[in-house]
């Protein structure tokens, strides 16, 4: 195992602790924002990432992740308001989004996400 594996967070636990916090019935509404965050990501590694095969794969996924939030979000026609006061109410949310995969090398940012899916 490298050092960077090692120091991979376990995105799945440190979301299993902030979904603890909130009203179970709107958890799927958060989840639905958090992949449209990750679809932010996809994207992001896409157009940095030099290998146009890789980039076509990354848009693949980024598109799946909005398609997983756009069924959710069709549940109820308030989705939107929900997300919102969602992360208005955990301001940190966004916080850790960012936080968890910055300064990371890009495979260790690869194993995070793959790990919290």
């Amino acid at each position: 195992m490298t050092d960077d594996q090692t120091t991979i967070p376990n995105v799945a636990e440190i979301l299993a602790g902030v979904l603890r916090n909130i009203d179970p019935k709107l958890q799927p509404f958060l989840l639905a924002k958090l992949e449209r965050l990750a679809a932010q990501r996809y994207r992001t590694w896409a157009s940095d990432h030099p290998d146009q095969s890789v980039r076509e794969g990354m848009l693949v996924c980024a598109d799946r992740e909005e398609e997983i939030a756009r069924r959710v979000e069709s549940l109820v026609p308030d989705a939107s308001a929900i997300q919102d006061k969602l992360l208005s109410d955990h301001p940190e949310l966004l916080d850790l989004n960012r936080t968890l995969f910055e300064g990371r090398p890009l495979k260790v940012q690869f194993a995070m996400q793959a790990e919290g899916e």
